[in-house]
């Protein structure tokens, strides 16, 4: 019986994803997602206390495999640059696979409470930035919306040209890596 019900379960989040990516967070309903999947909406809220909690599930279903991975690339005995490079260099290949998802992501960001950079990418990479002994503290997650958005903004603005994306994300970084003289903030 368990087995049946996690198919179910992940049945509804592949379902909430793909709808979620096709016609975005406002534009899709409970019952559309239902109806994908297979089953009831009443067993949706079985799993899910919300559409909000769907989304916030769905995105970090749709994605953990593909940061699992790109956890594994980051090699702890680099420098942070290095990781930090390293890092976004993947995240880059993650977001253009996933374009759609992302700018859900930042769009619905201010709306949904628990949708945060945390969730979606478990403090990687404002860890990584935390390393930088250059972003004054307090700063990281900063860095880390800064850089996301960046990179969401090359994609659109400059689809297939991922090698000079890269390219000008490492010129960022470099001006990012300089100590800088900063008042608290």
């Amino acid at each position: 019986m368990p087995k049946i019900i996690r198919d179910v379960e992940e049945k509804i989040l592949k379902a909430a994803c793909e709808l979620f990516q096709e016609n975005g967070y406002r534009n899709c309903d409970m019952k559309s997602i239902a109806a994908k999947a297979g089953t009831a909406v009443g067993n949706i809220y079985r799993y899910y206390r919300s559409k909000d909690e769907l989304f916030v599930e769905s995105m970090k279903s749709s994605l953990m495999t593909e940061i699992d991975l790109l956890e594994r690339t980051v090699d702890s005995s680099q420098s942070a640059r290095e990781k930090l490079l390293k890092f976004l260099e993947g995240l880059y290949g993650i977001m253009e696979k996933k374009i759609d998802l992302f700018e859900e992501y930042v769009t619905e960001r201010e709306t949904l409470p628990g949708i945060n950079l945390e969730i979606l990418l478990e403090n990687r990479l404002v860890e990584i930035l935390g390393e930088l002994e250059s972003i004054p503290e307090g700063c990281e997650d900063r860095a880390a919306v800064c850089l996301m958005v960046s990179i969401l903004v090359m994609l659109r603005h400059f689809p297939g040209e991922g090698e000079k994306n890269l390219r000008f994300m490492e010129f960022m970084l470099n001006g990012l890596l300089v100590k800088h003289e900063v008042r608290d903030i």
